[in-house]
């Protein structure tokens, strides 16, 4: 999978390339959003896309018959590209790769804030506020509320991971009790 994963991004960044070199930023996002559903609600395109006994020709013609009129000449080409070189199995991954690039690009980070209890709209706004001001981006906002935390709120942004949590306090302090016990 992390494979997989590894390819997706060289993809998703040649394809990123290509639509910003063309102003098709937002139209290509789109297109892979739409790709992203039809994999979804449609398990057996990616299985005829993974099929080796389905000639390569025929799953481009899946693709331009699904496809073909939905989608942007760029996204068109990507996906017969992956075809040919046999690299179907990263579709799942371009998405959420691409939209990283593309809101990178775009100044946005996005954030997920977990916490025990609900954020007001004004914790909300701060706490926004104060992402941005760390990333010099605009973040985008998304919230969880989950009471086995107990109190407090975990935040992340990209790799970065903010634990203030009690049960993440709780779990370092136990960490350094074992260490001193050692």
């Amino acid at each position: 999978m992390i494979a997989s994963q590894t390819v997706a991004r060289r993809y998703a960044e040649a394809l990123f390339v290509a639509a910003r070199g063309e102003d098709q930023v937002n139209a290509i996002e789109r297109d892979l959003a739409s790709l992203s559903a039809l994999v979804e609600r449609t398990p057996q395109f990616l299985e005829a896309l993974h099929n080796p006994l389905l000639p390569v020709e025929r799953k481009q013609a899946i693709i331009h018959r699904l496809l073909g009129e939905e989608v942007q000449p760029i996204t068109l080409r990507m996906l017969n590209l992956l075809v040919e070189k046999r690299r179907s199995e990263v579709l799942p991954y371009l998405y959420s790769l691409y939209t990283e690039m593309a809101n990178d690009y775009r100044g946005v980070a996005q954030a997920s804030v977990v916490s025990a209890m609900p954020l007001t709209p004004e914790e909300e706004e701060a706490l926004v506020s104060r992402l941005a001001a760390m990333t010099g981006k605009r973040i985008e906002l998304r919230t969880e509320v989950r009471p086995e935390l107990i109190g407090g709120l975990r935040v992340t942004v990209g790799d970065t991971v903010i634990d203030g949590t009690v049960v993440g306090y709780l779990r370092q302090l136990r960490g350094r009790l074992k260490e001193a016990l050692l």
